[in-house]
């Protein structure tokens, strides 16, 4: 009976909690909105291709609407750590940012999202945030930054806004919160949305990946293990 008990308490909390609208982020109420319209996207057949020079790829972004760009997981330094593709023709481009801690060199470089117009890569590294001119550097041979930016130490994520400011995801005395950092480093904007959460313990269930749309100033946070995303207007 006990056993029982515990079962028919577990699941009325469950159906409270449900019922409320209440979620994870702090002092947020959560909106349970459907979508009004629905498209499935059929793959493209005309884009087939092994990339042979790619080994184990984890990560791609679209350059200047006519250059992929993969990241690959790279172990040894020298290596490149990405590989670039016509999308037009498909041809191999060549491979740009070698690993190691050289000029022009990066240790763990990580994307981040852009516009797909934009003529460059955004990525952080080490301590640091960079803007890279992907044609520039396949041309040229060397790593052509078009701007660098100092990052605090706990930054988990990263993307450039508006007004060359900053929006980060940190993790500070045990809990995730988000910055807006502006052109001279200073913090304007906080956002802690996972107060009453342990970041320790619940670091991989509150991972985000961060978009925003490069002029409105909105940032939004999508979840990686909940069907949830929240907005910050900064």
């Amino acid at each position: 009976m006990k056993g029982i008990a515990r079962i028919l308490f577990f699941l009325t909390a469950v159906f409270t909690a449900s019922c409320s609208r209440t979620g994870i982020v702090y002092n947020v109420p959560v909106k349970l909105v459907r979508p009004e319209v629905t498209v499935s996207q059929i793959r493209d057949t005309a884009f087939n291709f092994s990339f042979p020079e790619v080994l184990q790829s984890y990560n791609l972004q679209i350059v200047d609407d006519s250059v992929l760009v993969i990241e690959e997981q790279i172990a040894d330094p020298g290596q490149y750590c990405f590989k670039a593709y016509s999308i037009n023709t498909f041809n191999y481009l060549g491979a740009f940012i070698r690993k190691g801690r050289g000029p022009g060199e990066m240790i763990d470089p990580r994307l981040t999202g852009i516009n797909s117009q934009t003529p460059g890569i955004n990525l952080y590294d080490m301590g640091k945030a960079y803007i890279v001119d992907v044609n520039e550097s396949l041309e040229s041979g060397h790593t052509s930054i078009i701007r660098e930016y100092d990052l605090p130490s706990t930054v988990l994520e990263w993307m450039p806004m508006p007004d060359e400011e900053q929006f980060v995801m940190l993790f500070e005395d045990n809990e995730f919160v988000f910055n807006l950092i502006e052109n001279n480093g200073a913090i304007s904007q906080t956002f802690s949305l996972f107060k009453q959460a342990d970041g320790k313990q619940y670091v991989t269930h509150l991972s985000n990946i961060l978009a925003n749309d490069g002029c409105s100033g909105k940032v939004a946070g999508f979840m990686l293990l909940f069907p949830q995303f929240c907005i910050m207007d900064t």
